[in-house]
């Protein structure tokens, strides 16, 4: 019976060193977030500084023609960031938190009309280049088509 209580004390003991031990339940994610640093405005050019890279998503808005981009995971201290913009189609941007929980900071690029863009990732900088109107015959010609999916060979119903 003292060697049950022992080994029962012992666990007690672990486990409590164990929790103690361990980081708070929202060090974790604490620990993964990026940084929204700040924006920089080139000529049709938005460079995005993170302390890290972090999943995005990018969106368009017709009316007024805006490109939103949401950092996910990524908070920004302080007050929004707005930068004059550059170039033919660039009039501003505007960053700041978007949410809190989960965080997600986001990137707005007001333009002067509807355009194509590409992102890419320089390291932790998100670079986004406004490319030229959606109407562009250029542009269309640019972007990837769909590829064409082969048609599966018919197969023969089984034979009862």
């Amino acid at each position: 019976m003292t060697t049950i209580l022992r080994v029962g004390r012992r666990a007690v003991a672990l486990l409590t060193t164990a929790a103690l031990l361990a980081p708070p339940p929202g060090f974790a994610a604490e620990a993964t977030k990026a940084m929204l640093e700040g924006v920089e405005a080139g000529t049709d050019k938005v460079s995005i500084h993170l302390s890290k890279p972090a999943q995005f998503n990018a969106f368009t808005t017709a009316e007024p023609p805006r490109l939103v981009v949401e950092l996910l995971g990524t908070e920004h201290d302080g007050p929004s960031q707005v930068v004059k913009g550059k170039g033919k189609f660039l009039d501003k941007v505007r960053a700041g938190q978007y949410q809190k929980d989960p965080p997600i900071a986001r990137v707005v690029l007001y333009l002067k009309s509807l355009v194509s863009y590409k992102a890419r990732w320089e390291g932790p900088r998100l670079d986004v280049e406004l490319i030229g109107p959606v109407s562009d015959p250029d542009v269309a010609a640019a972007e990837p088509k769909p590829a064409k999916l082969p048609v599966p060979a018919p197969v023969p119903a089984p034979v009862p």
